[in-house]
């Protein structure tokens, strides 16, 4: 349905072996803005499920301190108000109380919370937060 005009062959008549939709779905790729948008446009509010910080999250390679506060500004204000310290810094530790008001959010917002400050605490070795 998203390529109706694509064919199963290459520009050569082999069979295209690209798996393009095989990777999407094992998460390897990302499918290209264009996609993204005609995805949206036949199935309304898609484009904000392919684009959630959660992937983000998931996908980036290496420490995450760094890029935490690029994440967590793309967060529901509720989570945003959890994750950022009163200093202005990034929640690097979270109180049960912070956890359970981070999970009572629900949303996949709140999930990407909780997986910044996991991906944080990994980083930093700290099992105990882990």
């Amino acid at each position: 349905m998203l390529e109706p005009n694509k064919t199963q062959l290459s520009a050569s008549g082999e069979p295209d072996k690209n798996d393009k939709f095989s990777h999407y779905k094992l998460g390897i790729r990302m499918p290209n803005a264009t996609l993204i948008e005609h995805a949206n446009w036949l199935v309304p509010s898609s484009m904000g499920i392919i684009n959630l910080t959660l992937w983000s999250v998931l996908r980036h390679q290496g420490p995450v301190a760094n890029v935490a506060m690029q994440w967590i500004v793309r967060l529901s204000p509720k989570v945003q108000n959890l994750m950022i310290k009163q200093d202005h810094r990034v929640r690097d530790q979270a109180s049960d109380i912070y956890l359970r008001e981070l999970i009572k959010v629900g949303k996949w917002d709140s999930l990407a919370g909780l997986t910044i400050l996991l991906r944080i605490n990994l980083d930093a070795g700290d099992q105990d937060a882990v």
